[in-house]
């Protein structure tokens, strides 16, 4: 799912900054920022049942592949 909204922001970006665009782009935008704020509770929750330093040591996993990526 936010890879089609990602995909449709991004393609907005690139259309004329009409105000129904704009408007649309907000609003893709502020469905993302609750995606993320949704994600990072699910972090929370997840280090207070595995512990932080363990969550820490996955982030650090995680980061290191996305890095690889690129």
């Amino acid at each position: 799912m936010n890879s089609d909204i990602i995909k449709l922001y991004k393609q907005l970006e690139n259309m004329e900054q009409t105000k129904e665009v704009v408007q649309l782009s907000n609003q893709l935008r502020e469905t993302l920022h609750q995606n993320l704020r949704s994600h990072f509770q699910e972090f929370i929750n997840i280090g207070h049942a595995i512990g932080f330093n363990e969550l820490q040591e996955e982030l650090k996993k995680a980061m290191e592949l996305l890095e690889i990526q690129k």
